[in-house]
């Protein structure tokens, strides 16, 4: 059976022993796409060395990187104007399990911050900020002052929230699709600005806001919605392609 890798999130969050436990999460909906496609999927733990990384990722056939809080812009040269919850020790553990599965010729499938982790790690950048720079991109629904508890609706406000991505006619993704304009999700706050070096832009929004990269030669798809949350609207195809990939070995 194939085994996918899941880059996890690492938060502090109440349990029954402690007010604040140090815990490895990750979303169901990742597993469960990964799942669907007869593979098995697998949260790793922190990487911390390169080694440790190579050391993670042995006896998986393919790596999907997850979604989550901003990266830190020191890894891109700048100055953080915009980027919230930073999340060093995050960053540099996935940057080390992209660079490892890379040397060991895994397949990647990347997701929102997983995307820009992979631009990043090419030598890109980010815009730190796009919320509310035009329609695709709207400021995330306020609370109602007069109704504090409807957190959940605003949180299922954005997931059914759609806008159209163009992808680049021939590229990878299009032909996965079988189209060169789909709907997606828009979770992200922050987006791609330059793309790193060997990355190709395959998939914008009308306002241009780059929504897929492929790697010219690496077998590397990134995306900046969410798939998993989607995967039942046709998005599953991404994950099919990972499993198809990683089964072929190449």
């Amino acid at each position: 059976m194939l085994r996918i890798a899941v880059t996890p999130w690492r938060r502090r969050l109440k349990t029954y022993l402690h007010p604040e436990d140090d815990l490895y999460t990750i979303s169901p909906h990742y597993i469960d796409s990964i799942e669907a496609t007869g593979a098995q999927a697998n949260p790793l733990p922190w990487a911390t060395t390169p080694e440790s990384a190579k050391h993670r990722l042995a006896g998986y056939d393919g790596l999907v990187v997850s979604g989550g809080q901003d990266i830190d812009p020191s890894l891109y040269g700048a100055e953080n104007t915009a980027s919230m919850q930073v999340r060093p020790k995050a960053d540099a553990s996935e940057r080390l399990l992209i660079a490892a599965a890379i040397e060991m010729r895994l397949p990647i499938l990347a997701i929102c911050r997983g995307m820009q982790q992979v631009n990043v790690a090419f030598g890109g950048s980010m815009h730190q900020h796009i919320w509310g720079l035009g329609p695709d991109h709207p400021n995330p629904p306020k609370s109602d002052p007069a109704a504090p508890g409807d957190a959940a609706a605003r949180s299922q406000a954005r997931l059914d929230r759609r806008h159209a991505v163009n992808l680049e006619p021939g590229s990878l993704i299009a032909q996965l699709f079988g189209a060169e304009r789909i709907d997606t999700n828009s979770l992200h706050h922050q987006a791609v600005d330059a793309v790193g070096t060997d990355l190709v832009v395959t998939g914008r929004t009308d306002d241009g806001t780059v929504e897929a990269l492929e790697h010219r030669s690496l077998p590397i798809v990134a995306v900046q919605w969410h798939p998993e949350r989607i995967a039942g609207e046709g998005h599953h195809v991404l994950f099919d392609w990972l499993a198809d990939t990683a089964a072929s070995g190449s």
